[in-house]
C-alpha cells in the first residue's frame, strides 16, 4: 500500500504541467497584492538578511540562484556548500591576492562563454572581476597581476 507521500509525488509527475501553468497562472493574478507583502517582509527581516549574506551559506544562496538562471547541471560540485567553503577557504582574492567581499558569491568565471562550473571558477573580489569583466580574458589576467597586487595596497583596500 501507497503512503500519503508516495501518491502525492506520483500525481504530481502525472499532472506537473498542469500544476505548473495553474501556480503561474495564480501568481500573476495576485502578483501586485504580493508585492507590499515581500515588501513589508523585507522590511522587517532586513537585519537579519544582510547579516546572513555576510556568512559563506548566505554567499552560497546568491550563487546557487546564479546556478539556477545558468541552468548549470546538478551534478556540477558547486551546488555543494562544502565544495564553495573549500574555494574560498583562504578569502583571497586569486588575481591580486586582496581579501574578497564581504557579500556576493566572490567567484569568478575563467571563461565567461562556459558560465560557472567547478572547473571554470576561482575566487576574486569585486575590483578585479570589473577589472576582467568581457574585455580581458584569464590570461591576461595573469599577466597583469603584479599590477594589480600593486594597484589594490596603493589603494589601501
Amino acid at each position: 500500500m501507497k503512503t500519503l507521500k508516495e501518491k502525492k509525488a506520483e500525481y504530481y509527475k502525472k499532472n506537473k504541467k498542469k500544476i505548473k501553468a495553474a501556480t503561474r497562472k495564480r501568481y500573476w493574478e495576485n502578483r501586485d497584492s504580493l508585492k507590499p507583502y515581500w515588501k513589508n517582509r523585507y522590511k522587517k527581516n532586513r537585519k537579519r538578511i544582510l547579516k546572513e549574506m555576510r556568512t559563506i551559506k548566505g554567499r552560497h544562496r546568491v550563487l546557487l540562484a546564479v546556478l539556477r538562471k545558468e541552468k548549470a547541471p546538478k551534478k556540477d560540485l558547486l551546488w555543494s556548500l562544502n565544495f564553495y567553503a573549500a574555494l574560498l577557504f583562504e578569502a583571497k582574492c586569486y588575481y591580486c591576492d586582496g581579501e574578497l567581499n564581504e557579500t556576493g558569491y566572490a567567484l569568478d568565471a575563467k571563461d565567461n562563454n562556459s558560465g560557472h562550473r567547478c572547473w571554470n571558477v576561482i575566487p576574486c573580489c569585486r575590483f578585479c572581476n570589473q577589472k576582467k569583466m568581457d574585455d580581458v580574458g584569464y590570461e591576461d589576467m595573469l599577466e597583469i597581476k603584479d599590477w594589480l597586487t600593486k594597484l589594490r595596497n596603493k589603494r589601501g583596500s
